[in-house]
């Protein structure tokens, strides 16, 4: 999938940096994910956040269903966050 848009993320980012790190990890909680498997848009998010240590990549998908997790490559949860990362791009888009 082509790239859509790029957003730089200057205002939120200690909250967003704060709400991802108490997700749950998929280790810690591996049961089945639950769905309704209704149809409707998914919107792929994939957000670079640069630290000092380096950059940390995050992907998780905004649609209606809330089903899709995200990961950062190395962590993993089932919990939602495509409604965060939505609303973290379009705060500062």
């Amino acid at each position: 999938m082509p790239l859509a848009a790029a957003v730089a993320v200057t205002t939120g980012r200690d909250d967003l940096a704060r709400e991802l790190a108490a997700l749950p990890s998929l280790a810690d909680h591996p049961g089945p994910a639950s769905c309704t498997e209704m149809g409707g848009p998914l919107v792929p998010y994939l957000l670079g956040l640069d630290y000092a240590e380096g950059r940390v990549w995050v992907a998780a998908s905004a649609e209606p269903n809330r089903c899709s997790g995200a990961s950062n490559g190395r962590f993993e949860t089932r919990r939602y966050a495509g409604g965060l990362m939505k609303a973290v791009a379009d705060s500062n888009g």
